[in-house]
């Protein structure tokens, strides 16, 4: 379902997680991160169908779009539309080389994972932010590339990439899914945002902090958090 990024919605916060820090995560080497690095594949650890993980950062064909019979973490849409637009991958030109319109080469892909950030004011008139990922085309890369930041695609490929890496350990304390959906928070104190369009039927999965020191908060199937009591404008 294509995402709206002007006037009013109605959010929905899941409160419950706000004190939960259930695991803690750093990412060597991610203090010294300065520049946005955008790949094809952002972690793969596929040494068996098993424990396999693979988050992919962009898709040519239908073909990226089928599981893999690994863990998927913020997976391409299954449908193949843009996130944004809403039209499918048949309906779209392809990326060109550096540069067009992205840093990093993503020549002949479709649909490239980008992260935006949403933020909603709490009743007691907080803050809360969340980074989100969104597949988008081409055209809206360009777009709306205005409404996206350098930062957001920084804490949010972070914070996929040790969500990942603690799947890589053995971590069996979580639901047994195969797509896991990530929102990041710079809060401690913040809770997770799941959006009106969002699958009441994926698990969205809270991980709180910056690169590079994460602690994963805790997760809800979108059904749990899509309750009237949760609503935020």
């Amino acid at each position: 379902m294509e995402r709206n990024f002007e006037g009013n919605r109605e959010y929905f916060v899941w409160p419950e997680m706000m004190t939960h820090n259930i695991f803690l995560v750093r990412i060597k080497g991610g203090e010294k991160r300065k520049e946005t690095q955008m790949t094809k594949k952002l972690f793969e650890e596929a040494e068996s169908e098993k424990n396999g993980i693979v988050t992919l950062g962009a898709v040519s064909s239908k073909e990226g779009l089928k599981p893999s019979g690994h863990i998927r973490i913020n997976p391409p849409p299954n449908d193949g539309k843009c996130e944004v637009c809403g039209r499918h991958m048949s309906q779209l030109d392809p990326f060109g080389g550096p540069g067009d319109p992205l840093v990093g080469d993503f020549s002949g892909e479709l649909l490239v994972k980008r992260y935006r950030r949403v933020t909603v004011r709490n009743e007691d008139g907080r803050e809360n932010s969340n980074v989100y990922a969104s597949w988008e085309c081409r055209n809206c890369c360009e777009i709306h590339s205005s409404l996206g930041d350098e930062d957001a695609h920084i804490q949010g490929s972070g914070a996929e990439i040790a969500f990942a890496k603690l799947l890589s350990s053995g971590c069996t304390q979580r639901p047994q899914r195969s797509d896991f959906f990530i929102r990041q928070n710079d809060r401690r104190d913040g809770g997770l945002i799941v959006m009106p369009d969002d699958d009441p039927d994926h698990v969205y999965v809270l991980l709180v902090g910056r690169i590079p020191t994460f602690h994963v908060a805790g997760w809800v199937y979108g059904k749990e958090a899509k309750q009237d009591r949760y609503i935020v404008p």
